[in-house]
């Protein structure tokens, strides 16, 4: 909002002045503030949407019965359009198993626009992050690995809504939501999240 709001005044104050190059820088400004915008507003609702599916059982059991039967498309999209929007198609590398699941596919959409949108955001551009997905009797995994600041011990069990990990970097934006909302989707299948990590 903070960077809408000051466009709007520079739009206001000095229209005049600008050339096409500004004009351009401007609207890029915005469309990313949007985005972000947007995101937050989407990961208030998909958690106010976890957290009424914890309190009612009937709810959850309908949701289990979703299914997602071509995982690999669904998770190549998804990575493809996270690492675009960072500009690092180049750093990601995908090893993927397909297989069906059952969880509704906006969920484990979520679950990889999440990991890969954290993984991209806290690592240098240029170092590699690998995904990959396995699939053993009863059980999917999906692994996201990146080369980034990592994450202190105190941090990695702090890990909830609204916790930021103020170690980290302070210029990203964010409410802690997204590996809360990670962790919420993998608990209601009856799976875990589970973090490794070196500070630094």
């Amino acid at each position: 909002l903070q960077t809408l709001s000051g466009v709007a005044s520079i739009l206001k104050e000095a229209s005049g002045q600008l050339t096409t190059q500004d004009t351009q820088s401007l609207g890029r400004s915005v469309s990313e503030s949007v985005r972000r915008l947007q995101r937050t507003i989407d990961n208030f609702v998909i958690f106010s949407q976890l957290t009424a599916l914890e309190q009612d059982k009937e709810a959850h059991k309908d949701q289990l019965n979703h299914r997602v039967t071509n995982i690999s498309r669904l998770i190549e999209s998804r990575a493809n359009q996270v690492a675009s929007s960072y500009g690092r198609e180049k750093d990601v590398r995908l090893s993927l198993t397909d297989g069906f699941l059952q969880m509704a596919p906006e969920y484990l959409q979520r679950i990889i626009d999440e990991l890969l949108d954290n993984a991209c955001k806290f690592s240098p551009e240029g170092s590699l992050i690998e995904l990959l997905t396995v699939f053993a009797p009863n059980r999917f995994g999906i692994s996201v690995t990146d080369h980034g600041v990592g994450m202190t011990e105190d941090a990695i069990a702090q890990i909830d809504a609204f916790v930021q990990d103020g170690k980290r970097d302070l210029s990203k934006p964010g409410l802690g939501l997204g590996l809360a909302i990670v962790r919420r989707i993998a608990v209601l299948h009856h799976g875990a999240m589970y973090i490794r990590s070196t500070h630094g």
